[in-house]
C-alpha cells in the first residue's frame, strides 16, 4: 500500500524535534495502519528512506553528551549501530518515533539516509537536507525566531547569553522587546502588569520595554499580543581639533565673508550616546564643544559617545549654534519620540546617523513617519545615507521547483540563478574576523506599520558554510499576518576552517511568491556570485521630507585637490522603491525618491572618536561614515538658517542642492551630470549657498520639479489641482482631501501621496502673494482663480493677505505661471 506523501506544515509541539520526513513517516504508518484492509508492504514513496518493514534507520543528534542519549535510548526497542563525537545512528521501530522526540536529551532526530547522494523525490521536487540547529517551537510563534531561541538556550545557559546573542538588547537576564497589540495597546499594557516588564517608551500601536527573558514563554499566550520581536541593535554609520569639512564645504569662508557663525539656530543630535565615557567636560574646557548642551536623555548604558563627536562636528562649523543632544538608541518607538522631542525643545535643524534593521524597506515606518511631521512643522531634517554602498541583492522569487528540508519543516528554495540554470545558493565572502547583519524583506505591508493582515508569505534566510549543509545563521520568523522581515548577524571567528559561505531563501510550501524580494547586508563582506548591486539606502533617510546625506573623504575635495570630488566607495546607493501608504494600500506605481539628495565631507578630525589616518598631518582621530557627512551637512544648513531665519526646510534644501559640485557614481559608465542615485546633487558649498540667498537668487521649487500639478497627470486644473489645493489649505485630509477631484488619468492619486506633494508645495510656493503663509482665503483663492485663467486685477481682488509682498494681479500671475 503506497501511503500518500503531502507536504505540511508541523503543528504537534510534541514532534518539534522530528525531521519533517519522519513526521511525515510516523504519520504515514498510522494512516496505513488504521486502514480497514491494509495489504502489502508499507511504502512512503521515499527512496532513500532506509526502511525495513516497521523499522526505520536514523541519524540523533544529542542536546548534550552522546553517552546520555545512548543510555536514554536503552529504553526503547532501538538497536545501536554506530556513534561519534557529535550524532548516534541507529535503528527503531516507527511507532516509537513520538516517544523518543520527547527526550530531554535529544535535540534533533532524521532519517539515516541511503549514500546516493543528497536529493530524493518528494512530491516530483528534489530536496536538499540542511542541518538546522535552531529551536522551533509553534507555541511561541507570536514571538519569533530571535525571541523562540533566546528563551531556549536562556534556560540551557543563562549566563552566556550576551555572547550567543550579541544583535540583542540584553541586560542581566532582560531583554528589550518590541510588542504589537492584537486590537488595544491599552489592553495589552494592562495585561504586562503580570510580568517583571518595565514600558520604556510607545509611539502609535508598538510598545517597547524590558522583560525577563525566563517570561517570554508566558509572554507569547496573550490574546492581547498579536507578536513581538527583539530590539535590534541599530547601527551608526560610521565608516581641540577643527574638522576638515570647514575647508572642503568653503564654511570658513562662508563665516569671513557673510559673518555668519550660527547664532539663534538650534542645531539637535540624535545617535548613540553623549557623555557615557565622560569626555564631555574636557570638550567644552577645550572649545570644541559649547559650554551648555541640551541633553534631553542620554544612553542608560554603552555607547561610544559617537553623538558626542557628531556634535564637535556640527560645532565646528556653526560655532554659534545652540545644541542638543538625545539618544536614538531605546528601540524604533523611543527613536521616533525623539524626534518630536528634539522639534518641541525648540530644535530648527535635526540630524541622525542611525538606522534600525528592521525599518521598512517599502513603506514609510514609524521613524520616517516622525520625520516627515517635524518638517511639515517647519524644521529641517538630515539623515545619513547609510554605509552599504550597494551591498544588496533583490529579486523576484524564482521557484527553482526544489525543496529545503531543514529537519522540523520544509520550504520551496529560491533559484539564485536567473539564467537557465538552477542554483540554490548565493556565495559570499565574510573574511575572518568578519561581521555581518542582514536585513531581509519583501513587497508586503507591515502590520507594525499599517495593522490590517499584515504579510501574506512565510520566507526565510539562511547563511551556510561552505559545503552547504549546515545552518550558521539565519531567521525562521513566522511572518504570515505579521510583519515581512527576517533579520541575523553572524561572526566568522574562524572556526569554519574557511571563508566561503553561502545565503539560501526558501518560503512556505506552496504559497504565494512575492514580486520582489531584498536583502541589505551590514559589515565586512563581499558577493561573489549573482550581485544585483542593489540600493541599501531605506527607512527614514528615504523619507520624503529627510534629507539624505553621503560622503566624500575631505581628502578627495577640490579643496584638498580632488575636482570633482569622489563620493566613498561605501556611500549608500539610493532607488528603494516605495510600493505602500502608510494604511498599508500598495501605490499604483512605485515611488523612486530623489535620494540621497547632497554629499558631505568625511574622514574629519574629533577630539576622541575614530582613529589617526595618514592622510593628514596631525595625531587626532579621523571621524568616517556618513555619520559624519551627516552633521557637517546640517551645520551648514545652520549657518543658512541664521542668515534667513524664515527659509523653510525646502528653501535650505533646494540651496544646498543648487550650489552643489556635481559629482560621479562610480559605477556607471557616464558621467552622471546633475542629480544621481549615488551622490545627489553633489558636494555642498556653504559659500556658494549664501551667495545666492545673498544675491536674492529665488529658491525654486523647480529643483523637486513641484508644480501646480497636484495630481501628476500632466495637466494643472482648476477642478482637480485648484480644488485639492484649497482643500489642503483648510486642513482637509485623507480621504476628505481627494473625494471626487482626483483626475482618472493621475500618477499621484492616493490621500498620502497628495498631502506629501501638498506639504513640500506649501512650503515651497503656494504662498502665492508673498506673506510668509500660505492660507486658504487668500493664497487657495488665487491659486484656484489662476488655474480658472483669470488675470489682471482679478486674480487677486480682496484676497490679498495682511503682509502681502506681491500685490498686484501681474506680480502674483507671473509669479504662478513659473509653476505650470
Amino acid at each position: 500500500m503506497s501511503a500518500n506523501f503531502s507536504p505540511f506544515s508541523i503543528s504537534n509541539p510534541l514532534l518539534e524535534t522530528l525531521n519533517f520526513t519522519l513526521f511525515k513517516v510516523y504519520e504515514s504508518y498510522q494512516t496505513y495502519l488504521e486502514s480497514d484492509n491494509p495489504a502489502g508492504e508499507f511504502n512512503p514513496n521515499l527512496p532513500l528512506l532506509n526502511m525495513e518493514g516497521n523499522r526505520i534507520e536514523i541519524e540523533l543528534i544529542p542536546k548534550w553528551t552522546i553517552e546520555q542519549l545512548v543510555r536514554d535510548l536503552s529504553n526503547y526497542d532501538f538497536t545501536l549501530e554506530s556513534s561519534n563525537d557529535r550524532a548516534v545512528i541507529g535503528e527503531i521501530s516507527i511507532l516509537e518515533l513520538p516517544e523518543i522526540a520527547q527526550l530531554e536529551t535529544l535535540t534533533l532526530v532524521r532519517p539515516h539516509y541511503n549514500p546516493i547522494n543528497n536529493e530524493i523525490g518528494v512530491n516530483d521536487k528534489a530536496t536538499t537536507y540542511l542541518e538546522n540547529p535552531f529551536v522551533t517551537n509553534t507555541e511561541m510563534d507570536k514571538l519569533g525566531f530571535h525571541l523562540t531561541n533566546l528563551y531556549h538556550r536562556g534556560l540551557e545557559n543563562p549566563n552566556h547569553i550576551d555572547e550567543m546573542f550579541p544583535y540583542l538588547d540584553l541586560q542581566e537576564g532582560q531583554v528589550t522587546i518590541e510588542l504589537f497589540a492584537t486590537e488595544n495597546p491599552s489592553e495589552l499594557l494592562a495585561d504586562l502588569n503580570q510580568f517583571d516588564f518595565s514600558l520604556n517608551s510607545s509611539f502609535g500601536q508598538i510598545i517597547t520595554g524590558d522583560i525577563s527573558v525566563s517570561e517570554l514563554n508566558r509572554l507569547a499566550a496573550l490574546d492581547s499580543l498579536h507578536f513581538a520581536r527583539p530590539v535590534y541593535q541599530p547601527l551608526a554609520d560610521v565608516g581641540s581639533t577643527t574638522s576638515q569639512a570647514d575647508v572642503s564645504t568653503n564654511s570658513d569662508v562662508a563665516r569671513e565673508v557673510f559673518g555668519v557663525t550660527g547664532e539663534g539656530v538650534t542645531i539637535g543630535v540624535l545617535s548613540d550616546s553623549y557623555n557615557n565615557l565622560g569626555g564631555a567636560a574636557n570638550d567644552m574646557a577645550t572649545g570644541d564643544l559649547p559650554n551648555e548642551i541640551d541633553v534631553l536623555a542620554d544612553l542608560s548604558r554603552g555607547g561610544s559617545d559617537e553623538g558626542r563627536a557628531m556634535l564637535q562636528l556640527v560645532h565646528d562649523i556653526a560655532p554659534d549654534a545652540d545644541l542638543s543632544f538625545r539618544t536614538a538608541f531605546g528601540g524604533k518607538t523611543d527613536f521616533a519620540q525623539g524626534i518630536l522631542d528634539l522639534a518641541e525643545a525648540g530644535a530648527d535643524i535635526i540630524v541622525d546617523d542611525v538606522i534600525y534593521l528592521n525599518e521598512p524597506f517599502f513603506q514609510d515606518g514609524i521613524i520616517a513617519q516622525a520625520v516627515d511631521e517635524v518638517v511639515a512643522q517647519g524644521v529641517s531634517y538630515f539623515s545619513s545615507a547609510g554605509n552599504s554602498g550597494r551591498k544588496s541583492y533583490e529579486s523576484e522569487f524564482r521557484n527553482s521547483g526544489e525543496v529545503f528540508d531543514l529537519g522540523r519543516f520544509q520550504l520551496d528554495a529560491h533559484d539564485f540563478d536567473p539564467g537557465e540554470g538552477v542554483d540554490l545558493f548565493q556565495e559570499i565572502t565574510i573574511p575572518t574576523g568578519g561581521q555581518v547583519s542582514f536585513s531581509f524583506q519583501w513587497d508586503e505591508p507591515f502590520f507594525s506599520v499599517s495593522g490590517g493582515n499584515g504579510a501574506r508569505n512565510d520566507i526565510d534566510i539562511f547563511l551556510l558554510d561552505e559545503d552547504k549543509t549546515n545552518i550558521l545563521a539565519g531567521s525562521l520568523d513566522a511572518n504570515i499576518g505579521n510583519d515581512p522581515i527576517e533579520i541575523f548577524s553572524f561572526t566568522n571567528d574562524g572556526s569554519f576552517d574557511s571563508n566561503q559561505f553561502h545565503i539560501a531563501i526558501g518560503k512556505t510550501l506552496n504559497s504565494d511568491a512575492p514580486d520582489l524580494m531584498k536583502y541589505v547586508g551590514f559589515g565586512n563582506f563581499s558577493v561573489q556570485e549573482f550581485d544585483t548591486e542593489s540600493s541599501t539606502l531605506f527607512g527614514h533617510a528615504n523619507a520624503t521630507s529627510a534629507e539624505a546625506v553621503g560622503a566624500a573623504f575631505f581628502g578627495d575635495t577640490p579643496a584638498f585637490g580632488t575636482n570633482p570630488p569622489e563620493i566613498e566607495s561605501f556611500s549608500a546607493a539610493a532607488g528603494t522603491p516605495i510600493l505602500f501608504d502608510t494604511e498599508g494600500n500598495r501605490l499604483p506605481e512605485a515611488e523612486i525618491r530623489q535620494k540621497p539628495e547632497i554629499v558631505a565631507p568625511d574622514g574629519t578630525n574629533t577630539t576622541f572618536f575614530g582613529n589617526d589616518i595618514a592622510a593628514d598631518a596631525d595625531s587626532d582621530p579621523n571621524f568616517f561614515g556618513t555619520s559624519a557627512a551627516a552633521p557637517h551637512a546640517a551645520a551648514v544648513a545652520g549657518l543658512l538658517k541664521e542668515a534667513d531665519p524664515s527659509l523653510n526646510p525646502t528653501e535650505v534644501s533646494n540651496l544646498l542642492k543648487s550650489t552643489a559640485i556635481d559629482m560621479d557614481d562610480p559605477a556607471t559608465p557616464e558621467f552622471d551630470t546633475g542629480f544621481d542615485s549615488r551622490t545627489g546633487y553633489g558636494l555642498i558649498q556653504a559659500d556658494e549657498a549664501l551667495g545666492a540667498l545673498e544675491n536674492d537668487q529665488q529658491v525654486l521649487a523647480a529643483a523637486e520639479s513641484l508644480t501646480l500639478d497636484v495630481d501628476g497627470n500632466g495637466d494643472a486644473d482648476a477642478l482637480t489641482d485648484g480644488l485639492l489645493i484649497v482643500r489642503y489649505l483648510f486642513d482637509f485630509r485623507g480621504n476628505e482631501l481627494i473625494d471626487e477631484v482626483v483626475a482618472s488619468d493621475a500618477t499621484r492619486n492616493s490621500a498620502e501621496a497628495i498631502e506629501g506633494y501638498l506639504a513640500r508645495a506649501e512650503s515651497s510656493f503656494l504662498d502665492a502673494d508673498g506673506n510668509g503663509e500660505a492660507n486658504a482665503l487668500t493664497d487657495g483663492i488665487i491659486n484656484l482663480r489662476f488655474l480658472f485663467g483669470v488675470q489682471g486685477e482679478e486674480l487677486v481682488d480682496g484676497v490679498l493677505g495682511e503682509g502681502a509682498t506681491r500685490t498686484s494681479g501681474e506680480e502674483v500671475g507671473e509669479y504662478l505661471e513659473g509653476f505650470l
